[in-house]
């Protein structure tokens, strides 16, 4: 199987969690494709303008349609629900994590609070990730 760049998207409202992630993500793995996008309705612009990613990072708390909402419209399209959906958000509430893996998400990860934990994170999921195969686009 030929290797190709990972292709991530992050999902978030917040710039500056934006900009710490995507600044990581250039230090730690800089063959990564990072995009970003402020909001839910932007990914659906974005998957019919550049493409499917291969991992989208996702926030929970967003405003008009919020991380669930958008899950769960990922998980009913037949051309969409095979992408790789990790929550990254800062809520710990429980009902939050069962209903984002009832939804189907990949995994659960929550914001860390320090920069060392954010970058602790990026080099564990840049560290996964690379070596998860993912389907091709004609496959799908």
């Amino acid at each position: 199987m030929k290797t190709r760049r990972l292709r991530l998207l992050m999902v978030d409202d917040a710039q500056e969690d934006i900009e710490l992630f995507q600044g990581l993500f250039q230090e730690t793995a800089p063959d990564i494709q990072f995009h970003s996008v402020l909001s839910a309705q932007s990914a659906l612009t974005y998957f019919e303008t550049i493409g499917l990613p291969d991992v989208i990072l996702l926030d929970l708390q967003m405003p008009a349609m919020d991380g669930h909402q958008f899950l769960a419209h990922l998980k009913s399209q037949p051309a969409l629900k095979h992408l790789s959906v990790v929550i990254l958000t800062s809520s710990d509430h429980e009902a939050d994590v069962h209903k984002a893996y009832h939804g189907l998400a990949s995994a659960y990860l929550i914001k860390p609070t320090t920069y060392d934990g954010c970058r602790e994170m990026t080099e564990s999921l840049q560290g996964f990730w690379r070596h998860v195969s993912f389907p091709t686009a004609q496959n799908v």
